[in-house]
């Protein structure tokens, strides 16, 4: 009996161990690489002193949609991907270049408003509507 006490105690941590893993690193894997949905998104961000409005277009994980659109999910970040913004000039451009990597990480909790999109923006507006970086892209489509 003394012989199988150390075998029984490895199987339960390594069932401890899978638990733990399953619960805690899982989740954050789930929404890399999955079905993303195009969406114009108002974010309010409060800092200690400053709130801060910004209007982006991107893509988010279908699931995190779901998730708020059932109430599921309001807490937590996401991240917006491929972002478009209207720049100073009133023109949609690409947030991204050298510098910025094109995603960016915010609160659930922030979102003031949400739509989706069927397709790319740089496809549904004009081309005298968009920066050079969007027309880029744009090209890319045909």
């Amino acid at each position: 009996m003394k012989n199988r006490n150390p075998i029984l105690i490895l199987i339960i941590f390594i069932l401890i161990g899978y638990i733990l893993y399953d619960y805690y690193l899982r989740p954050k894997n789930r929404f890399i690489n999955k079905n993303k949905k195009w969406v114009f998104v108002e974010l309010k961000t409060t800092l200690l002193r400053d709130t801060s409005d910004y209007f982006y277009f991107g893509q988010i994980s279908e699931e995190i949609i779901n998730q708020i659109d059932n109430n599921q999910n309001t807490t937590g970040l996401f991240i917006l991907s491929n972002i478009r913004f209207w720049n100073n000039d009133d023109l949609l451009e690409i947030y991204e270049d050298e510098e910025l990597g094109g995603f960016k990480i915010f609160r659930v909790s922030d979102i003031h408003h949400l739509r989706t999109y069927k397709k790319d923006p740089v496809l549904i507006y004009d081309m005298d509507e968009l920066h050079e970086s969007s027309k880029n892209i744009r090209s890319k489509y045909k």
